[in-house]
């Protein structure tokens, strides 16, 4: 799993900004950088807010045939 794909990916489709997000899920904006440039993995529980604020299940982050269009509302 390409984290920081899938971190930058789901902020953009929720057109937030990366200080935004990083406020909604407790991270800060640097910390959020390194996520998504992949200087760093994200903890279980940043994964976890993430999902949660963006309702999809965590099993996108560990299951690997599927794309985060799977999990989006419509």
């Amino acid at each position: 799993m390409n984290y920081g794909k899938a971190f930058r990916e789901i902020r953009e489709d929720m057109q937030m900004n990366r200080p935004e997000l990083a406020r909604s899920i407790g991270l800060t904006t640097t910390a959020l950088w390194k996520i998504e440039h992949g200087r760093t993995v994200p903890k279980p529980k940043t994964i976890e807010s993430l999902c949660r604020l963006v309702h999809i299940p965590l099993a996108y982050f560990y299951n690997k045939a599927t794309t985060i269009e799977d999990y989006m509302p419509l």
